[in-house]
């Protein structure tokens, strides 16, 4: 009983600490210089680290920089930056998690640990900052001060923005004449000759046609009998769920890149084709991809095989025109494209 209102009471201080300093978030901006906890190495599962000063960078900056290409992790590669999977537990996409938060983590100069979680900030025009982490506004994408780099995901602001061009294609107005044969009719009668011949009739319409595009890409659709698809050896993304969007994720050479996109909440399938291929394969299998926003985190976007898909050409392709009407989006090659008439084609003048 008593351990039970020992660890009730470190709670409830712990929340009326969090929930005053919350409402006096002191408010900082690159150049501030802050104490945050660093990790230093992680021991028989716990991250053993200190707390330490640092100048906040200009983050903002760096993200309206075309060229801008920091590292990103995840859960499976956290431990490069001196991090376990559970002790990031408390960074959700919907926001700091306290009772995770520097979860299995042990500071060896602070004072406390819950008084180093209760020290909240806000970043002018970025977000919340705890603990050395800082979140980008409403997304799932958090900036580690001391690393300089991100976890899950790089927000997409200014100009590290995937460019997305529109491509519009109009066809010039077609004509069909159709011309009725003439016809002749010839009667003869004693002393007189009559020959009566109809007029030929010919029946002209026109209609505009006109084909609007938008993806990241050229699009056909292709699907080439014959080929054959190697059964190993391919490569396709993995997907993550943010607020109002999705991450895609890809590992080329062992370095994990993200790129995260809008995602409107009505989305709730799309499919996908591997970014990398066996040696000598001519063909690619598509895969089908569901989402579920009520599932667990890490189950939210589920990616199977297609059962009806055919062995189809590697190369650029838009596979709407084989979707039904309730499929919107797929990515091919890292880019996230909508369908611009699904469950049609799109290869009909």
């Amino acid at each position: 009983m008593y351990t039970f209102k020992t660890i009730y009471s470190l709670i409830l201080a712990l929340f009326f600490s969090v929930f005053s300093n919350h409402a006096n978030a002191a408010t900082i901006s690159a150049g501030s210089i802050i104490n945050i906890f660093a990790p230093v190495s992680i021991s028989n599962g716990v991250v053993v680290g200190r707390q330490t000063s640092v100048s906040v960078p200009n983050i903002l900056s760096s993200l309206s920089n075309p060229s801008y290409k920091p590292a990103v992790y995840t859960d499976a590669t956290i431990s490069k930056i001196g991090y376990t999977a559970s002790s990031v537990r408390g960074l959700t996409t919907s926001g700091f998690n306290m009772l995770s938060l520097l979860s299995g983590c042990k500071c060896t100069n602070c004072l406390s640990l819950s008084s180093l979680l209760s020290s909240i900030f806000t970043l002018s025009s970025f977000g919340e900052c705890r603990c050395g982490w800082c979140r980008y506004k409403n997304t799932g994408c958090y900036y580690n001060l001391y690393s300089k780099c991100w976890y899950r995901c790089v927000p997409c602001s200014g100009g590290n923005c995937p460019k997305t061009t529109t491509t519009t294609t109009t066809t010039r107005p077609t004509s069909t004449t159709t011309t009725k044969p003439s016809s002749t009719t010839t009667t003869t009668k004693p002393s007189s000759t009559t020959t009566t011949t109809k007029p030929t009739t010919t029946s002209t319409t026109t209609k505009p046609t006109s084909t609007t595009t938008t993806s990241t890409r050229p699009t056909s659709t292709t699907t080439t009998p014959g080929l054959i698809c190697d059964d190993s050896g391919y490569s396709y993304n993995d997907y993550e769920l943010i607020d109002n969007g999705i991450c895609v994720i890809q590992d080329i050479g062992g370095s994990e890149s993200q790129t995260c996109y809008e995602l409107d909440e009505s989305v709730t399938s799309f499919i996908d084709y591997p970014y990398e291929y066996p040696d000598g394969a001519e063909g690619m299998m598509r895969r089908v991809c569901t989402i579920d926003r009520d599932a667990d985190e890490g189950d939210q976007v589920v990616c199977e095989t297609d059962p009806d898909a055919e062995c189809e050409r590697i190369g650029p392709l838009n596979p709407c025109g084989s979707l039904n009407e309730e499929t919107y989006i797929y990515v091919n090659d890292g880019n996230l494209c909508e369908c611009t008439n699904p469950g049609e084609a799109d290869d009909e003048e």
